[in-house]
């Protein structure tokens, strides 16, 4: 089932999220950074791809879209005006 695959997805991005934080922690931004650049490399991935992957984890996490409100308003007015 798809569902079970994002949730296990999901629960796979916040662990590694959670490690890569205790790994700065322990030896820094730079250190931390320097340490998985090469799985970064394999995944086809730069280090600016990642940093920017953090700092829209951390705005979505603190403050969503709310995407599925705009959602809901547009199946709403796509309702009224088809009648």
């Amino acid at each position: 089932m798809k569902i079970i695959k994002d949730i296990k997805g999901t629960a796979s991005e916040l662990k590694e999220n959670r490690a890569y934080d205790m790994l700065v922690e322990r030896v820094g931004e730079a250190g931390a950074t320097h340490s998985i650049q090469t799985k970064l490399q394999e995944r086809g991935l730069t280090i600016k791809q990642w940093n920017n992957y953090r700092q829209v984890r951390r705005v979505m996490h603190s403050n969503p879209l709310g995407v599925s409100e705009t959602l809901s308003d547009v199946d709403s007015l796509t309702n009224t005006i088809l009648g």
